[in-house]
């Protein structure tokens, strides 16, 4: 039965074959994560505005980077922090905007959201079951 599942649900796209413990985490990466991307997208598009870019310039170059970003993982660039170490020259753009986001604390932002939305699943969870 689960491989007919799997099948049947991959023809939509990739699937991962998880255990019933990691719902809620995948319920936040691979759900809410898409709102979390876009919200990325938005800042960016924001920012782009303020530095001088038209609204749809800005909208995209943003959506351009992500596709760019996500085509080149899913083409066998390599990891996300391989692809990142590759576009990222010493002392070039990349560097310093990527410097900007740690010294902002960009990973911890993102870590509170993806634990706030699997904290949020499982309350569902609980109340669904109830």
């Amino acid at each position: 039965v689960a491989a007919v599942v799997l099948r049947l649900l991959g023809a939509a796209g990739p699937v991962s074959e998880l255990p019933v413990s990691a719902m809620d985490a995948a319920t936040a990466v691979g759900a809410s994560g898409v709102g979390v991307v876009c919200a990325f997208m938005e800042a960016m598009e924001r920012a782009g505005l303020a530095e001088g870019l038209s609204p749809a310039a800005a909208e995209a170059l943003a959506l351009g980077a992500v596709e760019g970003a996500a085509a080149a993982v899913r083409g066998g660039m390599g990891s996300p922090a391989e692809v990142r170490a590759q576009v990222t020259s010493h002392a070039g753009t990349t560097a310093a905007g990527l410097e900007s986001l740690r010294a902002g604390g960009f990973a911890a932002a993102v870590a509170r959201a993806i634990r706030a939305a699997t904290a949020r699943a499982a309350e569902l969870g609980r109340a669904a079951g109830a």
